[in-house]
């Protein structure tokens, strides 16, 4: 569910960005921000997983059903949101190259802040700010070097395998009159 979220993001903005600007070849890929440093990922946009989140404010949904003979309990499914960072990787001598395909990235997230996985699974995407301190932190952490960039919110994905934990009959109740007692 997370990989087929994240590659049809991939994909749409892809698609976006190619026919916008008129490219020959695939501008986007989904990979690891850590692996940067290898120049084969210059001169393309990359979207890469930075973190993933449980959203708690729906609160916990166990799967329960229950007829006249038998009760059963699931776990909870989880909401999860997904922490994704879109990225300009051009050499410096083409900063201007990446700041327009950030800009498109930016007009393509705007103009499309839901989208659907290819199992119709609704997706929404949104911009998070951050100060100059977690920028640069989180640049930090993934090697050092920043490339102009914007950090999405994708929500909420629910995750649940549907397995049954508990499987009980139910009790039948008896009538009771008052003579019986």
């Amino acid at each position: 569910m997370i990989l087929e979220s994240l590659n049809q993001l991939s994909c749409n903005l892809s698609n976006y960005l190619t026919k916008s600007y008129d490219l020959i070849d695939e501008i986007t890929i989904l990979q690891s921000m850590t692996d940067l440093n290898n120049s084969t990922y210059l001169n393309k946009v990359v979207v890469s997983l930075i973190n993933i989140e449980r959203e708690t404010a729906a609160g916990l949904h166990f799967h329960s059903s229950a007829s006249h003979s038998y009760h059963k309990q699931g776990t909870p499914s989880w909401q999860l949101n997904l922490y994704v960072l879109i990225a300009a990787v051009f050499s410096e001598k083409q900063y201007e190259e990446s700041l327009r395909l950030i800009s498109g990235v930016c007009y393509f997230l705007q103009t499309n802040p839901i989208f659907k996985t290819s199992n119709e699974r609704q997706i929404a995407i949104e911009p998070v700010n951050l100060s100059l301190q977690e920028l640069s932190n989180l640049w930090n952490i993934l090697g050092g070097k920043y490339y102009p960039s914007i950090l999405c919110k994708m929500r909420v994905l629910t995750l649940d395998a549907l397995e049954i934990k508990n499987f009980t009959g139910s009790v039948q109740q008896k009538n009771m009159t008052h003579d019986s007692l």
